[in-house]
């Protein structure tokens, strides 16, 4: 992921403007088809059956790994989104390899959050953040610049890829709690890259947690229920004190 240049913008709530419509189909994963950036883009949305049309709904956006797309996601998190009473979005990055700035987010995320809440009602104050491997090292970067907007955010399988990418936190302008899970046998992000990744959240004052699973690869999916359950548990302990508010940026 290449490294952008900033500029910080005041702060703009993108989601209490937008007054919830009439809710759309709900009990199947929905391909939905959104403008941001000026392009037509891709997110997968799930709302269990029986949610109440009147009941604010906690929101958790999914970020894939390399290769995959947003239903690969929502297909692992449905059973616990059903028992939760849990929105789902998971939207498609623009190059399914990987995920960039400024193509993928922050603003595409916000346009994804934004989409959906005039469509559902939801719990602005828990908008949460979820990403797995390539997702994951992108949603590290997109927690540290909207930690106004997410109340929380947990990652499988992911980390910073060197020291520079660490500069992404000084952007926060809350510290943002933030669970890191590992396998113990990970080829990809090895322990050691993971346990600096969360000694450097904890050296700028960040609550961050690290789960190493013993014994555990880098396979998500074989392990997806496990892995789900143990990052809703973190996630669902925190919300904001405020409505989300995104940050908006310049970047060149």
């Amino acid at each position: 992921m290449k490294r952008p240049r900033f500029r910080s913008l005041p702060l703009v709530l993108v989601l209490a403007v937008l007054a919830p419509a009439a809710s759309a189909r709900s009990g199947s994963i929905q391909k939905e088809t959104l403008t941001s950036g000026g392009q037509k883009r891709v997110c997968h949305v799930y709302r269990p059956d029986g949610l109440s049309p009147e009941t604010a709904t906690p929101l958790l956006i999914l970020l894939h790994g390399s290769g995959r797309d947003g239903a690969s996601q929502v297909k692992e998190w449905r059973s616990l989104a059903d028992r939760e009473g849990l929105l789902l979005a998971a939207p498609d990055a623009l190059d399914r390899s990987g995920w960039a700035i400024p193509d993928d987010g922050p603003q595409f995320l916000a346009d994804v959050a934004a989409f959906l809440r005039a469509r559902y009602p939801i719990d602005t104050s828990r908008v949460y953040l979820f990403g797995h491997s390539a997702g994951a090292v992108f949603a590290l970067s997109m927690a540290a610049m909207e930690s106004e907007f997410f109340a929380a955010a947990a990652v499988h399988a992911g980390a910073f890829r060197d020291s520079s990418e660490a500069n992404v936190l000084a952007f926060a302008s809350r510290k943002i709690p933030v669970l890191l899970v590992v396998g113990s046998r990970d080829p990809f992000f090895p322990l050691q890259a993971v346990r600096d990744t969360k000694k450097a959240f904890e050296a700028k004052g960040f609550p961050c947690t690290l789960l190493e699973l013993e014994g555990y690869d880098h396979d998500y999916y074989r392990h997806s229920n496990e892995i789900n359950q143990k990052a809703w548990a973190f996630l669902s302990s925190h919300h904001l004190d405020h409505e989300a508010a995104f940050k908006a940026y310049s970047i060149k």
